[in-house]
């Protein structure tokens, strides 16, 4: 099922394009990525810290990119990928999703670093890698209901 949220449509739970793996994203095409990213930041500014292009209907293949909130703004991260820090340690905590109903139970690395083919490296930990890896999971086609515990 889909929801709409101004002119973005949010992909809902048990539509199977949210189990698929996502494709990487060719340099020509990071600019619209982006731009089709940040806006559905600014239209779910209430209600997200992240997305997953997965979660945004554009009619087109899932793509390996999310926007998530870094200090207050929005960052888009093109072919990503974390490297958990596994000395930090993991922590089990509540989640929500955008597309799937209800709370769930995570757990996930507390620290790790973020790689992308538009950014710099950054490290991140607390909040800011649980979102990271919640988005990442996306683009793998793995939500919150597949990996957590239903509260």
């Amino acid at each position: 099922s889909r929801q709409q949220t101004g002119d973005i449509m949010l992909i809902q739970k048990n539509t199977n394009v949210l189990h698929s793996f996502s494709q990487w994203v060719a340099p020509d095409n990071f600019g619209w990525v982006t731009n089709l990213l940040k806006l559905a930041m600014k239209k779910l500014s209430n209600r997200a810290v992240g997305i997953a292009h997965v979660q945004v209907d554009r009619g087109s293949t899932p793509l390996r990119a999310f926007a998530m909130n870094l200090e207050g703004q929005t960052e888009v991260f093109i072919n990503p990928e974390f490297k958990p820090s596994v000395l930090g340690g993991k922590s089990t905590k509540e989640e929500e999703c955008l597309s799937v109903n209800g709370k769930y139970t995570v757990t996930r690395f507390k620290k790790g670093t973020l790689k992308s083919d538009n950014n710099k490296p950054i490290k991140l930990s607390g909040f800011d890698a649980r979102v990271c890896q919640h988005e990442i999971d996306h683009l793998d086609g793995i939500l919150i209901s597949d990996s957590g515990e239903k509260v």
